[in-house]
């Protein structure tokens, strides 16, 4: 069953849109290895989750991939310098974790949800809301329901980095 304030998020979020907006959203998870993640999109995107699933495969794909040649960067605790050549989520990555001055992985489920949700939005979902372990990325071209969604994180406690 799920709990906690993402998941209370994401049903507000849900019910924000339908009732309060009068905007049809879908929402769906999805569980892939480690990760679980949630999807919030406006109804007429729903066939573009398919999409969002692909690219979670590729970017686990490609840290799978970073691990296997530097094993070291699964279980380092603070940031590192990353080769220039290095895929951009790895990238990204290291760029999140400098900022928050934490291990690379601590950046890993955030930076999986912008992928995806930015995936979303370059196919033409009007709204993409991406969760993924507590990381949340949105994106939304309906201001009303950007500025409740803005307010729903301040209540649950979650402090965004940009709305």
């Amino acid at each position: 069953m799920p709990f906690g304030p993402v998941y209370t998020l994401i049903e507000n979020t849900y019910y924000i849109c339908n009732r309060l907006l009068n905007m049809e959203v879908y929402r769906e998870e999805i569980l892939h290895k480690e990760s679980r993640i949630k999807i919030l999109v406006d109804a007429h995107s729903k066939p573009l989750t398919r999409n969002a699933f692909k690219e979670l495969i590729a970017q686990r794909t490609l840290i799978e991939e970073y691990i296997e040649k530097d094993p070291f960067f699964k279980t380092i605790l603070e940031p590192q310098k990353i080769e220039k050549d290095a895929p951009e989520i790895i990238k990204e990555m290291a760029e999140g974790a400098k900022i928050a001055h934490v291990g690379l992985m601590a950046a890993v489920a955030g930076t999986i949800a912008e992928f995806m949700c930015k995936r979303l939005i370059k196919e033409g979902a009007r709204i993409a809301i991406v969760e993924n372990g507590g990381d949340i990325f949105g994106h939304c071209l309906k201001k009303g329901a950007l500025l409740m969604l803005q307010q729903l994180l301040s209540a649950t406690g979650f402090a965004p980095k940009r709305i």
